[in-house]
């Protein structure tokens, strides 16, 4: 009997480490240059489809989301309100447990890509780990949007702006937001910026 109990916490002790194993390896993969680089590429995307979207709700299937091959959900959607314009960008694993160091990370990451001059962006996490940024840019501000593509980063370039993502995740002013706003929901729902 004692041998059955010892091959039993053994069996068990190898589940663990796979376990562990294969989480950190997950994490290896989604960290990893190439899954930034695609990733960097799929923000890319979603801007053009929000801008070609602009001001009309999420469909099934929507080209405003984007799913990455390590399990990075991200979405972006454009509304207009009056003479200005709200953003929202939204991005969540998709497995294994939410944390600010790598939802967190990858939405500092879009957002640098995104950004244009005088942008202020508030940022949130919903109790299920979903990162949220809000922004609210101006008529004027807009059409720099609009005009401005990201230019295009090579791997040193990339792999130090995502470095300096990590510590910009950490700092962040993360608001915790009450309930959930299911990627990313209806835009009027996302605050003020």
């Amino acid at each position: 009997m004692p041998e059955v109990l010892v091959m039993v916490a053994a069996a068990s002790a190898l589940g663990v480490l796979a376990a562990v194993g294969l989480a950190r390896a997950r994490a290896r993969a989604m960290l990893g240059l190439d899954h930034v680089h695609a990733f960097v590429d799929r923000v890319a995307s979603l801007r053009a489809a929000a801008l070609d979207l602009f001001d009309q709700p999420l469909r099934p299937g929507d080209p405003r989301t984007t799913v990455t091959a390590g399990g990075l959900e991200a979405t972006y959607v454009i509304a207009a309100e009056g003479d200005r314009y709200r953003h929202h960008l939204a991005v969540r694993q998709r497995r294994g447990r939410p944390e600010r160091a790598v939802a967190g990370r990858f939405l500092m990451l879009a957002v640098r890509r995104l950004r244009v001059e005088g942008m202020e962006v508030g940022l949130g996490v919903s109790p299920a780990g979903v990162h949220h940024a809000r922004w609210v840019l101006d008529a004027e501000a807009q059409a720099l949007f609009v005009d401005r593509a990201p230019p295009p980063l090579d791997g040193s370039a990339l792999a130090t702006v995502f470095a300096a993502c990590l510590d910009e995740a950490e700092r962040a002013p993360f608001e915790a937001m009450e309930g959930e706003i299911e990627p990313p929901g209806d835009v009027a729902d996302c605050g003020s910026a």
